[in-house]
């Protein structure tokens, strides 16, 4: 299709997918009204559990799948309230409008089953509610995840300054209804995208626990105190573990399974061959975007600069080739494509030499025969890191990443401490010892078999199962993990990891 032609239809997409959306709010707003189960409205000032809603990207459904979590919990007798977060974000775009009014239809259609709160409604707090670092790394990480980019693009400043203003408000607001209502806990979508994250950094400044949920297409995953796609329960989750070699068994079952491809989320662009591509040390890049990354970096400002300083210190410093892999996925899925020209940055700092290889997302090269053939391995959050330990490499890594304190990797937390770590790592003074290695097994179970949970109760199903009937959905075993999970604040890895037999 020329380019002309598709700029002239998708518009008209755009609106018939606004309007399947809206019927699909009106439809689920019908179905929790024929649903009769009793739920208790709020009526003092404690006792409730509260749900935030608010705007997502342009054509999801998170607002209606945060409701159908809500009725979920208020049948199982938790009395809900609802937090609509109606207050601008940034500059308001047409999008964004449209999807508060469908907000604000479906919050009028569930009004007898819950208590809605109108954050716009709420008198800012006086005082900045936030610490300006707070405020400002939040105000970042959206920029990221709005640009797609570490690197600012010219128009960022004028975007940078919007969201800065509206958040600050925001945060306000959010400081004056938390001092006004005692929430048993609050459940917020994602953690760091647009205000969520101040609902978490204000929830623990405070005292309140909040808890988040997240999904990565047919996977839901939760933290019940923390950011769920940084994986914030599982150093918990690992203290409680029993021990049993169940768990060593399906973390490798899992491994392999990656290996080959034939994983839940197939990342890899072809099956692991057994070739020991490169040697040297494997540098595993992040998504920069990926809220899996957001927020973690403690020796460098971000990924770019991290991955300039460390290939700029191995090649001054050691005589180790150089493997640089970018996230596969960004190949397997268009969306998840970051802008962050990782290997022009490379090329323009230091030229065409042999000792540096980049590995693109499309190249159909395995990671984990990148992995076999290393001495050494970086990661910033990747799960690379897990699965390296495992094997036996050395991982250094300078964030604060879930895994980054619990044993199997060294960890820099100044530049003078990472840079000796990697020279001892390229020295092979490091060594990964059995009682590492099992500690790493644990840890990839719990994170990969148990904490990402394979349910079709996550918003890329909302359209199948609010039409096979919510009823069913809200009452299955899926659901009682994640309510468990949440309600009782127990890691979901160690709620599911039950089901294999272990709790």
């Amino acid at each position: 299709m020329a380019p002309r032609v598709a700029a002239l239809i998708q518009p008209l997409r755009d609106i018939r997918q606004l309007r399947a959306e809206f019927r699909l709010s009106h439809r689920l707003v019908e179905t929790i009204e024929r649903m009769t189960p009793h739920i208790d409205i709020p009526t003092g000032e404690g006792g409730s559990v509260a749900f935030v809603i608010l705007p997502w990207p342009t054509f999801t459904l998170l607002p209606e799948y945060t409701v159908a979590l809500a009725m979920g919990f208020g049948f199982r007798g938790r009395k809900i309230t609802l937090i609509w977060d109606d207050t601008p974000f940034g500059h308001s775009s047409i999008a964004q409008r449209l999807q508060q009014r469908r907000i604000n239809q479906l919050l009028q259609g569930v009004q007898a089953q819950a208590a809605i709160l109108r954050l716009s409604h709420y008198t800012p707090s006086e005082g900045p509610a936030l610490s300006h670092p707070e405020l400002e790394a939040l105000v970042e990480q959206n920029a990221i995840q709005h640009f797609r980019t570490e690197t600012m693009p010219p128009q960022a400043p004028e975007y940078l300054d919007a969201v800065r203003t509206t958040m600050s408000e925001t945060a306000r607001r959010i400081e004056r209804l938390f001092g006004n209502h005692a929430f048993e806990y609050v459940v917020v979508p994602g953690g760091v995208y647009r205000t969520s994250g101040l609902f978490v950094k204000l929830g623990k400044r405070l005292g309140i626990r909040v808890a988040t949920f997240d999904s990565d297409g047919p996977v839901a995953l939760v933290s019940t105190s923390g950011v769920a796609a940084q994986l914030d329960d599982i150093p918990r989750a690992l203290e409680a573990l029993p021990q049993s070699e169940t768990v060593a068994e399906e973390a490798q079952t899992e491994l392999r399974r990656r290996m080959s491809g034939r994983d839940i989320f197939s990342y890899q662009q072809v099956s692991a061959n057994g070739t020991e591509w490169g040697g040297g040390v494997l540098l595993a890049l992040n998504q920069s975007f990926d809220t899996a990354a957001l927020g973690r970096h403690c020796v460098f400002k971000n990924q770019t600069e991290w991955m300039l300083e460390s290939v700029a210190w191995l090649l001054e410093h050691s005589s180790e080739d150089i493997v640089i892999r970018r996230h596969p996925v960004e190949a397997k899925r268009p969306s998840m494509h970051s802008k962050d020209d990782y290997e022009g940055l490379l090329t323009a700092r230091f030229g065409d030499t042999s000792r540096i290889r980049f590995v693109r997302a499309e190249d159909p090269v395995n990671t984990y025969d990148l992995l076999a053939g290393a001495r050494a391995v970086l990661t910033h959050t990747s799960t690379v890191g897990v699965e390296a330990a495992a094997m036996g490499k050395p991982v250094v890594t300078q964030s604060s990443s879930y895994y980054a304190k619990l044993g199997f990797v060294w960890h820099g937390h100044t530049l003078e401490e990472y840079f000796t770590l990697l020279a001892a790592a390229v020295a092979g003074n490091l060594e990964v010892s059995e009682q590492q290695r099992h500690i790493a097994w644990r840890c990839y179970f719990l994170t990969q078999r148990c904490n990402f949970l394979p349910t079709r109760i996550t918003p890329v199903n909302f359209r199948q199962w609010t039409g096979e009937g919510l009823e069913a959905i809200l009452q299955s075993e899926d659901f009682d993990l994640l309510f468990t999970a949440i309600d009782l604040n127990r890691p979901l890895s160690l709620e599911h990891a039950k089901r294999f037999g272990l709790g």
